[in-house]
């Protein structure tokens, strides 16, 4: 499978293969990069997906009529990102989330079909 319904091979090494995919919504802040990669030290296929996580990237102030409710969303807006720093600082993670949207069963089968073909390939067979 080289593409598929919004699912395209990147790389292909000795040990591990590569592919991008398209979130159904079509913004590209939820695009995935999937990485499948043999770990024959652990007798065991690793599967890493890659994806940019916003963190209330908008401040929407034009939801906010008054210039006071203006600034309040944006100061709260500003100490949420700061209570977020701090716990990344002390904590060394936090857990965020991010949408992927399969819209259809096409897609489903093609997602399901780079799985399979990536570990077939890291796997040798």
């Amino acid at each position: 499978m080289k593409t598929s319904k919004r699912i395209t091979l990147l790389s292909q090494y000795k040990d591990s293969i590569s592919y991008f995919a398209k979130c159904a919504c079509v913004a590209n802040a939820h695009d995935l990069m999937i990485f499948i990669e043999k770990d024959d030290e652990y007798n065991r296929v690793n599967i890493q997906f890659y994806i940019d996580v916003e963190l209330n990237k908008y401040f929407e102030l034009w939801n906010y009529g008054h210039i006071l409710g203006k600034v309040k969303h944006f100061i709260d807006v500003v100490w949420n990102r700061i209570k977020i720093t701090f716990k990344v600082l002390f904590k060394g993670h936090i857990t965020l989330e991010q949408d992927f949207i399969i819209d259809d069963e096409e897609q489903l089968d093609a997602f399901i079909n780079a799985l399979n073909e990536g570990r077939k390939y890291v796997k040798g067979e």
